[in-house]
């Protein structure tokens, strides 16, 4: 059985999300994505979750928790 890596986040539910869930911006994975050419804003929410957000909030990525991001980025 293969394990869903993230959840696709539509763009009209990104902001309602990170206001319900209590994201906030996980600084050191933002340092990361400035480093790199990847081009999200990495939100932590209160339950553990994290979502990559896309440039201009056309989409979003949900996530399991930090180790599930930390996978995905190794893919890319």
């Amino acid at each position: 059985m293969s394990e869903r890596k993230s959840t696709l986040v539509q763009q009209r539910h990104i902001q309602p999300g990170i206001k319900k869930y209590g994201g906030v911006i996980d600084g050191s994975l933002q340092q990361l994505m400035e480093r790199s050419e990847l081009k999200y804003t990495p939100y932590r929410f209160q339950d553990g979750r994290y979502m990559l957000v896309y440039e201009h909030e056309l989409y979003g990525l949900l996530f399991a928790d930090r180790a599930a991001v930390d996978r995905y980025l190794d893919e890319q």
